[in-house]
């Protein structure tokens, strides 16, 4: 069984993740079927972010994007995808240079060839080479605007051992929402990263994950999670999560340290609702702190805005709870609501950020969906709030249709 992560920020605010189609493709018997047995899909999306900051600057974006994917049918064991993402202005007004994520650096819409790769399976082996579509703690889509985080790779993984999973994968480029060019170097003066993992799900209703990322030129990292589920009754679970993480940088990079983490879920299934908490802990050297890699980062009390990373000695606490409306006979409807605090102690001024985000997401059907997310987030340095745009009130909207 594979489980939900449990962080907040996943369960809370994700955003209509969609890549290439997991549907099993018949193997072409001939190059000519493995073409004509192509399968496209696909996502259309509408996008619009409204933010005041403390400092009465104001950024109000609105946008119009999505993607196009094509896979072959696998001929041989050998597939072909590829996948064009857009994203473009419907509106613009900022009077901050930090924008809204909807564009590029430059905040202007682009077009990008985002994923072109080539995949080779071989009984449980599999070998992806070329842009593609990453999700690991480390290095993740994060998709939470317009355009996902994607990466160029070499990502070999083998699952021969019952119930464990291997891959081995070198990562050298990526383009997204948290990069600040179209395919840039992971790292400047370095030469990407390898990533190591074993995924066990041997054990009922659980599963342990163990990560190793070496990134050249800013830090090594060692990542283990646990997850489990427990079926108190027929109307309650309870999910249990645990992560540990260590950096060590390389040279002067000042990522460095390590993290522990909790986090508890608990669902009502009578009452269609759904309680969680979590909290992390970080020991670092003074003037260094710990990073979320090449995306969200999996922290389990990440929320919309704020993570602990970049805070030295991070302390942080969430909750949240969600309701299902279908309880109630509206089918689709959900809505959610998360607080999270987050502090440093090491730091010469002393930060202190308070985050709430407010959810209301509706699916159609398995098509059409949106989402309105309303967060609040107060940034105080030695106990004064910060009259900059590290405070501020965000409204999002999102409306996707995939096909």
């Amino acid at each position: 069984m594979k489980l939900i992560k449990l962080s907040l920020v996943t369960a809370l605010t994700c955003m209509f993740t969609t890549s290439i189609s997991a549907e099993e493709s018949k193997e072409a018997n001939n190059i000519s079927e493995m073409f004509s047995n192509s399968h496209v899909s696909g996502e259309i999306r509408l996008g619009y972010v409204n933010q005041d900051n403390e400092d009465t600057t104001k950024n109000k974006n609105s946008a119009a994007g999505g993607h196009l994917s094509i896979e072959t049918a696998p001929f041989n064991g050998v597939s072909f995808g590829t996948a064009f993402y857009t994203t473009n202005r419907l509106g613009s007004k900022d009077d901050d240079s930090q924008g809204t994520s909807l564009f590029d650096s430059n905040d202007e819409g682009y077009t990008i060839l985002g994923q072109a790769y080539i995949n080779v399976s071989l009984g449980k082996t599999n070998l992806k080479i070329g842009r593609q579509q990453i999700d690991t703690p480390f290095a993740d889509s994060d998709d939470i605007r317009m355009m996902p985080n994607l990466f160029e790779a070499y990502v070999l993984s083998n699952s021969d051992i019952e119930d464990l999973t291997l891959t081995a994968a070198h990562v050298n480029r990526w383009s997204g929402i948290d990069a600040t060019e179209k395919f840039e170097k992971l790292v400047s003066g370095g030469n990407g990263a390898v990533m190591l993992s074993a995924v066990y799900s041997g054990i009922k209703n659980s599963e342990l994950s163990a990560w190793y990322y070496d990134i050249d030129n800013l830090t090594k990292i060692t990542y283990l999670e646990a997850n489990t589920a427990l079926n108190l009754s027929e109307n309650v679970e309870l999910n249990l999560a645990a992560q540990y993480a260590n950096f060590s940088q390389y040279t002067t990079t000042n990522i460095d340290g390590s993290a522990w983490g909790v986090s508890a879920e608990l669902g009502l299934k009578s009452i269609g609702t759904t309680f969680c908490t979590a909290y992390n802990k970080a020991s670092n050297d003074s003037g260094k702190s710990l990073s979320n890699g090449f995306g969200g980062g999996p922290f389990m009390t990440s929320m919309e805005e704020n993570t602990i990373d970049s805070l030295e000695g991070a302390k942080a606490f969430s909750a949240g709870v969600g309701f299902d409306f279908s309880l109630i006979g509206i089918e689709g409807l959900t809505f959610s609501y998360a607080y999270g605090t987050f502090k440093d102690s090491l730091a010469v001024s002393h930060v202190e950020i308070d985050e709430s985000d407010y959810t209301l997401e509706y699916a159609y059907n398995d098509n059409f969906s949106a989402l309105l997310l309303y967060t609040d987030s107060k940034a105080k340095t030695d106990g004064v709030i910060n009259s900059d745009d590290t405070t501020f009130k965000r409204i999002q909207a999102y409306a996707n249709y995939k096909f």
